[in-house]
């Protein structure tokens, strides 16, 4: 399971990366706007390759800070 908080700080950088590209402006299904009655939120990491790589061996390396493994 994911922790509410820590979940919520990734949408949140989520966002604000998407935002600053087309994808964020966009009428588009990317964010689900072909499903009537769903929110609209940009769920793809546009931060490039080698960030998200950095960002995953942080989280491991810190235990999984953010996740509850069973």
């Amino acid at each position: 399971a994911v922790d509410p908080q820590a979940q919520a700080r990734w949408c949140r950088r989520v966002q604000k990366l998407a935002s600053r590209t087309l994808y964020g402006q966009a009428n588009s299904w990317y964010k689900g706007a072909n499903i009537e009655g769903k929110s609209e939120t940009f769920l793809a990491y546009v931060g490039g390759q080698g960030p998200y790589k950095d960002i995953c061996d942080r989280v491991a390396a810190q235990g999984y800070d953010g996740f509850s493994l069973r």
